[in-house]
């Protein structure tokens, strides 16, 4: 059975957590769909805490219980826009302070950097943000606390993007305090929607997967993306470059879109080859270290070697027995997809998507001469 909850009263029960698995924050894209259903919502999120008697209920959130944490999987959009609402109006009511703790008890998992911008929003003086008619998100973004990396993050910038509308809609009224007491109202909610556990229903993980927001299973890639992280985040000795994370998300996809681009199957999906590419490395990673007596493999590391040269269809299991994931193999994978990106020529690309087309691929001798730098 569901439960109606207020978001400040889920917040009692669970700490919130976005997975891996969903997509990005988006009703602060700026494109024109996303910019009229920004307006209409947070217009209504207004009424709902400054009219009395007037009342909205965001209908259904699902998600599952995992000792006292919330995995959202459907309501994430909505969730996050309420979390932004709760924090703006804390903060220009000058009363953070108080409710920090709590309000940290949401969080993203879809990136570090849309986790970490959460937990800076929330733990940093926030005074100076209201004294001016200066845009929220150009003050934010002037912050000392605010790193430039997080400008490539979507999920960040559609959150800025957000509490741009929230403040033009929401700093019409003078007293704050009282719409921030409106909004955690026990007695008469003004905001409202009816949370279903899952776990009651006994669900599979796979249906939760099938549950995220574009409604279609995720890629190899894109769940090899998910256990990367997971993994570095619990290995403190792995070191990884600033940009990795963002990059792999944007400029380095744009890569293999380049790589796409001329076929004509257009079921061709772009995370294949990033996947072939990432386990190629891994399987360099290893082989550097591979002691080989005799001049001769056996029969179990050669099957995966060929493993690792397909590029396809390795288990977790196989990642951890080459034991390939060190400070090193970040650092290689930083390098060389920086010089694709800004150094290369056309040859040097042409023989970069070669080997990501066919892993067994020789390159000619006319490109033997080619050579990529060690470091940047």
């Amino acid at each position: 059975m569901s439960t109606q909850y207020t978001f400040w009263e889920l917040l009692d029960d669970y700490s919130i957590e976005i997975p891996m698995i969903q997509r990005d924050y988006a009703q602060g894209r700026k494109d024109r769909k996303s910019e009229q259903i920004r307006k209409e919502f947070v217009r209504s999120l207004y009424e709902s805490v400054s009219e009395v008697n007037v009342t909205q209920d965001l209908d259904f959130v699902y998600g599952t219980d995992k000792n006292e944490k919330l995995i959202l999987l459907d309501g994430q959009q909505r969730l996050t826009t309420l979390f932004l609402l709760h924090w703006y109006l804390a903060a220009r009511s000058g009363l953070l302070e108080n409710y920090r703790i709590k309000l940290a008890k949401f969080s993203y998992q879809t990136r570090a950097s849309s986790r970490d911008f959460c937990n800076s929003l929330i733990s940093n003086t926030t005074d100076e943000l209201f004294n001016n008619e200066t845009q929220i998100s150009s003050l934010i973004e002037d912050s000392s606390w605010f790193y430039s990396v997080w400008k490539s993050d979507p999920t960040v910038q559609s959150m800025l993007t957000m509490l741009d509308e929230i403040h033009r809609v929401f700093t019409k009224s003078e007293s704050s305090e009282q719409l921030w007491l409106n909004l955690i109202d026990r007695d008469n909610p003004a905001i409202t929607f009816h949370f279903l556990n899952l776990d009651e229903f006994g669900l599979t993980d796979e249906l939760y997967v099938k549950m995220n927001a574009r409604g279609k299973a995720l890629s190899d890639f894109e769940n090899f993306k998910a256990w990367l992280l997971g993994y570095v985040e619990k290995h403190d000795e792995i070191k990884v470059p600033t940009i990795f994370w963002l990059y792999l998300d944007k400029e380095w996809t744009d890569i293999f879109w380049q790589y796409t681009s001329n076929k004509k199957s257009t079921n061709f999906e772009v995370d294949k080859p990033f996947m072939r590419f990432f386990n190629l490395i891994v399987l360099f990673e290893w082989c550097i270290g591979l002691e080989v007596p005799n001049r001769k493999f056996d029969f179990s590391t050669e099957a995966l070697i060929s493993l690792f040269q397909r590029g396809q269809n390795v288990s977790i299991v196989q990642y951890l027995k080459v034991n390939a994931f060190n400070s090193q193999f970040f650092s290689r994978i930083n390098t060389f997809l920086e010089f694709i990106r800004n150094d290369s020529n056309d040859a040097q690309r042409k023989v970069f998507f070669d080997v990501i087309s066919s892993p067994r691929y020789v390159p000619p001798v006319s490109y033997t001469h080619l050579t990529l730098p060690t470091k940047r």
